[in-house]
C-alpha cells in the first residue's frame, strides 16, 4: 500500500474471478497481479488486473507525478510487454511496469535471465530513475559491466544485481552482478543522491569488502554473515563491510538518517559482535541485532536484542514482520515474536524502543492475546513515529487487547496500537496488567 495526497494505492496479487476492475481487462484464471487506486473518499479511481498465462504477482509500488511503477514477478510468458522483452527460462522473472494515473500501460518488460530471479520487495523512483535489486541465480542477467554470476561446486549461486532503469522508458542504465563464490541475497536498500545503500546477507568466505572485515565463523550457504555496503552505479561498491558471529547472520531492513546507517538483523551467533556487552544468541533460537554505522561505512554501534523468557523472532523469507523507524535519536521496533512456555505458545507483536547511540533497550512491550492455554497469533507488520505517537498496525486473534469495545470476528482482524511518547523516565519499572492500558515507562505510554 501507499498512500500520496490522501489517494491509497494497493497492489499485490489476486485469485478473484471477480475483483472489481474499471477497464475491461479479466482475470487469467490463475494468480494475477492486480493495482487499485482510490481516491480521498475512498471509492476506486482505477483499478486493473496484470497478468498473462502463469502467476504473477506484485512486489513493490511508487508514485511519481500521479504516474504509477510497479515492480513484480511473473511466470507467465505472456504477461503485457511494451518492449518486445521475452520471459526466460521456466522460473519466475521479473517485471517492471509504469502506468499512467487512469492505469493505462505506457512500459512494461521483462528483467530477467534464465533462472530464478528474487526482487527485494522495494521500488524507488527518484529524479526519472527507476532503483530495484534483484537477487539472481542466472548467468545471463542484463548487466551492463560485464560482470559474471559466481558459482559453487559447479553449480550457480544467488548474486545481488542493483539495477538502475531510465524510469521513461525502462531502458537498464546500470546492472551488476555482487558476490562471492557462495549465496548473497540483498533485503533491503535505500537510494540516497543516486546511490544504493543495501542491507543482506553473504555465505561467500571471499565477499568483496573494502574494509578488510572478516566472518566470525566458516562460511557456507547456512553460516552467513549481514552486509551492508554502498553502491554507485557506474562505478561499483564503494564500501562493502560484513557483520557476523559463527553461525548464521542477516540484514533485513535499512534506513539512512543524515548519512548514517541504521540496520535491523537476526543472529543465531553465541559470539555476534557487540559494541554494548548485550548477549549472543544460540543456534536453537533466533533473535534480532540492530547495528549503525557512520558516513564513512565503519560501525559505531552493534548490539544483540536478547529476550527472557526466550522470544523468537519471526522472520518471513523475504523478512515481513519486521519494521522500524529512526526518530530524535531513538530506533523503534516492530516485529512479531513467539512466546513459549512449557504450556502454551503465543505468537504477538513486540514494539521495542532503543537508544540509537549505545543500542540498548529503553522499553518493550508485547503486544499478545492473553490467553495462557493453546496458541494465539497476533502480528505487527507496520510501524510510524509522527507527532510524538508511535502507530503500529497488524492483525490478531482473539482476546488482543483493546482499549475499545470494537468486538472481534472468528478470524484474524486488523489491529492498531498508539503508543505516546512521553517526557518521563521513572526509576522503578511500571506496574500494569491487561486490565490497564496506561504505561508510562521510559518515555511511553498507550
Amino acid at each position: 500500500m501507499k498512500v500520496v495526497n490522501g489517494e491509497v494505492y494497493l497492489y499485490g496479487q489476486t485469485t478473484s474471478a471477480n475483483f472489481p476492475v474499471t477497464n475491461g481487462s479479466t482475470y487469467s484464471g490463475n494468480t494475477d497481479m492486480f493495482v487499485t487506486r482510490l481516491n480521498t473518499a475512498g471509492g476506486i479511481a482505477f483499478s486493473t488486473y496484470l497478468s498473462g498465462n502463469g502467476i504473477d504477482v506484485g512486489l513493490a509500488l511508487d508514485v511519481v507525478n500521479g504516474e504509477i511503477y510497479l515492480l513484480g514477478q511473473t511466470r507467465s510468458t505472456n504477461f503485457p510487454v511494451t518492449n518486445g522483452s521475452v520471459h526466460l527460462g521456466p522460473a519466475y522473472n521479473t517485471t517492471f511496469t509504469k502506468l499512467s494515473a487512469t492505469g493505462t500501460i505506457l512500459v512494461s518488460e521483462y528483467l530477467a535471465g534464465s533462472n530464478n530471479e528474487i526482487p527485494v520487495q522495494k521500488l524507488e523512483v527518484v529524479g526519472g530513475k527507476a532503483y530495484l535489486i534483484v537477487n539472481s541465480l542466472s548467468s545471463d542477467f542484463p548487466v551492463t559491466d560485464g560482470s559474471t554470476n559466481k558459482t559453487q561446486y559447479g553449480f550457480p549461486t544467488f548474486d545481488m544485481i542493483p539495477v538502475r532503469l531510465d524510469a521513461a522508458t525502462g531502458a537498464v542504465e546500470y546492472a551488476s552482478y555482487i558476490g562471492g563464490t557462495g549465496n548473497e541475497t540483498a533485503a533491503d536498500f535505500e537510494i540516497v543522491n543516486g546511490q544504493f545503500y543495501i542491507v543482506g546477507s553473504t555465505g561467500s568466505a571471499d565477499f568483496p569488502v573494502t574494509d578488510g572485515s572478516t566472518s566470525g565463523g566458516v562460511e557456507s550457504n547456512i553460516n552467513t554473515d549481514m552486509v551492508y555496503m554502498r553502491v554507485s552505479p557506474g562505478v561499483g561498491a564503494t564500501f562493502a563491510t560484513r557483520l557476523g558471529g559463527a553461525i548464521a547472520d542477516s540484514g533485513h531492513r535499512i534506513q539512512i538518517v543524515n548519512g548514517e546507517a541504521y540496520l535491523i538483523g537476526t543472529t543465531t551467533s553465541v559470539n555476534f559482535p557487540t559494541t554494548n556487552g548485550s548477549g549472543g544468541a544460540s543456534i536453537d533460537f533466533t533473535l534480532y541485532t540492530y547495528a549503525r554505522y557512520n558516513a564513512a561505512g565503519q560501525r559505531v554501534v552493534s548490539a544483540v536484542l536478547d529476550i527472557t523468557p526466550v522470544v523468537i523472532p519471526l522472520i518471513t523469507p523475504r523478512g515481513h514482520f519486521l519494521e522500524f523507524a529512526v526518530a530524535n535519536n531513538e530506533v523503534h521496533i516492530a516485529s512479531t515474536r513467539q512466546y513459549i512456555t512449557t504450556f502454551y505458545t503465543q505468537t504477538g507483536g513486540l514494539y521495542e524502543k532503543l537508544d540509537a547511540a549505545t543500542g540498548n533497550r529503553l522499553y518493550s512491550r508485547f503486544f499478545d492475546a492473553q490467553v495462557n492455554i493453546g496458541t494465539t497469533i497476533g502480528f505487527f507488520g507496520g510501524i510510524q513515529v509522527e507527532n510524538g505517537l508511535v502507530y503500529l498496525g497488524g492483525h490478531a486473534d482473539l482476546n488482543y487487547p483493546v482499549t475499545t469495545n470494537t468486538g472481534y470476528t472468528p478470524s484474524q482482524d486488523l489491529t492498531l496500537a498508539i503508543v505516546r511518547l512521553c517526557g518521563t523516565y521513572p526509576s522503578t519499572p511500571a506496574v500494569f496488567s491487561p486490565a490497564s492500558q496506561t504505561i508510562c515507562q521510559n518515555g511511553l505510554t498507550q
